[in-house]
């Protein structure tokens, strides 16, 4: 009797509701933000080189770039996570395939298994990436502004 395998994706599932959560309450507030500031550059159209105008867009835009850095600091360990998850995956896969070879069905399970892990890794990376773009973005904005 051939000893059973399960290759299905265990790791993380107690953190991923938390983690969703967190994620969504983020996304919510930069949402948020993002039409506070469409707000504030709408109310001071006639005059937006003021300094009530440039001390309310300055207000937005570090909010925004608070809860964006939130956003990378939760999308980067989710990532690192990941990471973890696939270099075990592929250890695991490895060592099925020298047992089972490598057109087995245990082979193909955990390869699938390795495939979708690998695939929400690379979903994290661009997550941390847009986050990142953004940011800077942000940055580059709210420098403008105080330069003001």
């Amino acid at each position: 009797m051939m000893p059973s395998y399960d290759a299905g994706m265990t790791v993380g599932i107690d953190g991923e509701a938390e983690f969703k959560k967190s994620l969504g309450a983020i996304n919510s507030t930069l949402k948020a933000l993002g039409s506070e500031l469409k707000a504030v550059t709408a109310e001071f159209q006639d005059n937006a080189d003021s300094m009530e105008a440039l001390t309310a867009k300055a207000d937005v835009l570090r909010r925004s770039i608070s809860e964006n850095e939130k956003r990378l600091d939760i999308v980067t360990a989710k990532y690192q996570e990941q990471q973890t998850a696939v270099n075990d995956l592929a250890a695991e896969l490895q060592k099925i395939t020298q047992e089972y070879g490598a057109n087995s069905k245990e082979a193909a399970q955990a390869q699938r298994a390795y495939d979708a892990a690998y695939k929400e890794l690379q979903y994290f990376a661009d997550q941390a990436n847009r986050t990142r773009t953004n940011l800077g973005n942000l940055r580059s904005q709210l420098s403008k502004v105080e330069s003001q």
